[in-house]
């Protein structure tokens, strides 16, 4: 969810993404209200995803660039591995396993950060699309449909909206009780009254 907001949003260097923190992930509505169940589970899977992302790098002997162009690749082969890799044969198989569920893993991150939104009547629809952003020539990416894609981005950008007006209110409110707690205080610290003559 966050890496299509940072393109919608990012600045571009050629056809490279810039990544500013005050204008992506300052202005990312994360989920609202993620029970602690929900938190563990997108901790869980995203654990996974790491641990397996890091045993195919470290059996292949590849960076990351090169592991997510292999798992980007539709039609991937041990052969592509090991063209990449240059690792023998066996080490490859494995690495073409790990790719494969590597997707999936990715494909159930994808589905719990959905439902920690609340928005699980969005069909993610997980396949090799072309992601317009990207240059004409790398565009082929293991993603959400791009209608999946366009709807995400639509309600983070309402969500974007409605957390900041709440933010808005919540400051004001703030503002006014700063101010209630100054007029008090100078009506109890105030300049005396002024004494009746007689």
């Amino acid at each position: 969810m966050h890496v299509n907001w940072a393109w919608k949003y990012c600045t571009t260097m050629k056809t490279d993404l810039s990544y500013g923190p005050s204008r992506i992930f300052e202005t990312f509505p994360f989920p609202q209200n993620v029970g602690q169940l929900a938190e563990s589970e997108l901790d869980e899977i995203g654990e996974k995803y790491h641990e397996l992302r890091s045993l195919i790098m470290f059996k292949t002997k590849i960076g990351l660039t090169k592991t997510y162009n292999l798992f980007n690749k539709d039609d991937l082969t041990v052969e592509d591995i090991v063209k990449g890799s240059r690792q023998c044969q066996e080490d490859c198989k494995d690495a073409h396993k790990n790719i494969l569920t590597l997707r999936n893993f990715h494909k159930q991150m994808d589905e719990k950060v959905i439902s920690a939104y609340g928005w699980e009547d969005i069909k993610l629809a997980h396949d090799f699309y072309e992601v317009d952003y990207l240059p004409e020539n790398d565009r082929i990416r293991y993603t959400i449909s791009p209608d999946a894609r366009k709807e995400i981005l639509k309600r983070l950008l309402k969500l974007n909206h409605e957390i900041h007006e709440q933010e808005v209110k919540a400051s004001l409110l703030a503002k006014e009780k700063t101010k209630k707690k100054k007029i008090k205080k100078k009506q109890k610290t105030g300049t005396p009254k002024q004494m009746e003559m007689f």
